[in-house]
């Protein structure tokens, strides 16, 4: 299961059309010395994907675990249009649109145990590179958000667009699905290129990206 897992691990790391392949350095700096990173976009439904398999694996199909990792159900198919627990041909047109939307539908405890179950994974992947530093994976700020709002690109997408990855820049802050901040009764739901624009967290499908803080061993 150990190897499986890794592989899954792998997989994401160089899937250039996943968010999860977005570790530092490929997150956007949110300071100068470089140890704090927000993800240049939300989480894909490919990336929470990987993270319900890989506890499939890990803990067993009808586990706790596996269970919690699923979304809502019938709310992500009212959503989406299509179901979630599905095996489709790689390159099957639903598979292309679980690359590049938002993942939704999952509750903000549940993105805790994805920042928990991905600052392992990712820590697991840099001890195997021998790497020296060590990253912790959270929810992000309003604060976080103002700091990536400087080097973003606003393009007035739609609610529930297709993720845009740019090289050096932030994209669906303001112009995609609302996003969970690191307190759980508050979310950005907007704004414009200069201001975030916050409310109370409501029923409508809410997105989220990570924050990264890298720390030396």
């Amino acid at each position: 299961m150990k190897v499986l897992s890794l592989g899954i691990l792998l997989f994401s790391v160089v899937n250039t059309t996943g968010v999860f392949a977005q570790k530092p350095p490929y997150g956007i700096a949110l300071d100068k010395t470089k140890t704090e990173f927000l993800d240049k976009t939300e989480i894909s439904i490919t990336d929470w994907r990987n993270y319900y398999w890989d506890m499939k694996y890990q803990y067993g199909d009808t586990s706790l675990e596996a269970k919690q990792a699923l979304p809502d159900m019938a709310l992500f198919r009212q959503v989406y249009g299509f179901p979630f627990y599905t095996s489709l041909p790689f390159r099957d047109s639903i598979q292309s649109q679980m690359n590049c939307l938002p993942m939704t539908c999952v509750s903000y405890e549940q993105i805790l145990n994805y920042c928990q179950w991905r600052t392992e994974k990712v820590n697991e992947l840099w001890k195997i590179q021998k790497k020296s530093s060590m990253v912790t994976y959270s929810l992000p700020s309003k604060e976080d958000f103002e700091k990536g709002l400087s080097n973003a690109i606003i393009s007035q997408y739609q609610f529930l667009s297709a993720i845009t990855v740019k090289k050096t820049k932030c994209t669906g802050i303001t112009d995609n699905v609302p996003e969970y901040t690191n307190d759980k009764n508050m979310i950005v739901v907007g704004g414009d290129v200069t201001k975030i624009e916050t409310a109370p967290t409501v029923s409508t499908p809410v997105g989220f990206r990570c924050k990264a803080i890298i720390v030396k061993k």
